[in-house]
């Protein structure tokens, strides 16, 4: 789904596209996480049509299901910047992946989504040269 996403996004001929992974956010506090989130959607919101994937979305949350434990600050920031309107004469389309979508609808993430598709795992002849 990552790679799909992300050949959605920059295929799009959006002016602004940015994907947040927690690859780029290794070693960083929460409320690092939630300060880089947040830059990343005032970003967006100066161009007039923008993308933002976030990416392994259940990582981005540090979700571990043992306890279960994640960071509830993270969560926070994602609902609060997913739901919100872009400012007039703005376009913001977010993608969010994951591999347990059943976590994300009992944190109620899922319901900052107006769509939610599931995607099979590629085979050999789905891929492009």
């Amino acid at each position: 789904t990552t790679a799909l996403a992300a050949t959605i996004a920059i295929d799009s001929g959006f002016p602004f596209v940015k994907i947040i992974t927690s690859d780029n956010m290794v070693g960083y506090s929460e409320a690092a996480k939630c300060s880089k989130i947040a830059k990343v959607f005032d970003d967006a919101y100066k161009s007039t049509q923008s993308i933002i994937v976030l990416d392994d979305l259940e990582r981005l949350l540090e979700y571990v299901p043992i306890g279960p434990r994640f960071s509830n600050a993270v969560l926070q920031t994602l609902l609060v910047l997913v739901k919100r309107m872009p400012p007039p004469g703005r376009k913001l389309f977010v993608v969010g992946t994951t591999s347990n979508g059943h976590v994300l609808s009992s944190m109620d993430l899922s319901s900052a989504f107006q769509v939610m598709l599931t995607v099979p795992a590629l085979r050999e002849a789905d891929i492009k040269s």
